[in-house]
């Protein structure tokens, strides 16, 4: 009876000794949430500002293209009566 408890209890209690000490060990647990990373470096050099451009001449460009997408719609409008439509550079 002794050695049937001895064997039993050998095999379901972990042992001691050498044979306890090369156990495997057991890789972390999966966690819930993503860990953080470190945020970007900030750079040192300030970012490079936009051109400027002078306010005549922006509103000069933006006639140029109102001039030009009206002149396309006339073209497209005569085109569908049949008509030819070149524009008069001004």
């Amino acid at each position: 009876m002794r050695t049937l408890l001895v064997c039993l209890l050998s095999r379901l209690l972990p042992g001691h000794g050498k044979h306890r000490a090369t156990a495997t060990p057991q890789p972390p647990l999966p966690t819930l949430f993503p860990t953080p990373h470190a945020p970007a470096p900030v750079s040192e050099q300030p970012a490079p500002q936009p051109r400027r451009v002078r306010p005549y001449y922006a509103a000069w460009e933006h006639e140029q293209e109102t001039r030009r997408q009206r002149e396309r719609r006339t073209a497209l409008l005569l085109a569908t009566y049949g008509l030819d439509f070149e524009a008069v550079a001004a």
